[in-house]
């Protein structure tokens, strides 16, 4: 099992804030959430991927805080999860192998 991540949390919440498309519950829920302290202020929208039937993600690119552009995707774990390499896991980032995508499918269909 997974645990919590504010970091998560807070690219979900930008994620949220700045697509344009129709809010979903998750949307909603993110954005209603009352500790969301987080700065958005000190973020920029540069662009955006609406979500497609095809492939099954979400995309917003942000400008950071420190000027570097950060793309924020959601969707289907099965859509994401062979797009990525690595993860951050326990606060060190890792190679995605084929073992870390199977706990992290597992954690994603309990």
């Amino acid at each position: 099992m997974l645990g919590e991540d504010d970091g998560v949390f807070v690219l979900a919440y930008l994620n949220s804030h700045f697509q344009t498309g129709l809010k979903n519950v998750l949307d909603r829920a993110v954005l209603a959430h009352a500790q969301t302290q987080a700065d958005i202020s000190a973020f920029a929208k540069v662009d955006e991927i609406p979500f497609d039937f095809q492939r099954r993600i979400m995309s917003v690119v942000v400008r950071t805080p420190d000027g570097k552009d950060r793309i924020i995707s959601k969707g289907a774990p099965e859509s994401l999860l062979p797009k990525c390499k690595s993860a951050e896991i326990d606060g060190a980032r890792v190679l995605l192998d084929p073992q870390h995508i199977e706990t992290l499918r597992k954690s994603t269909s309990d």
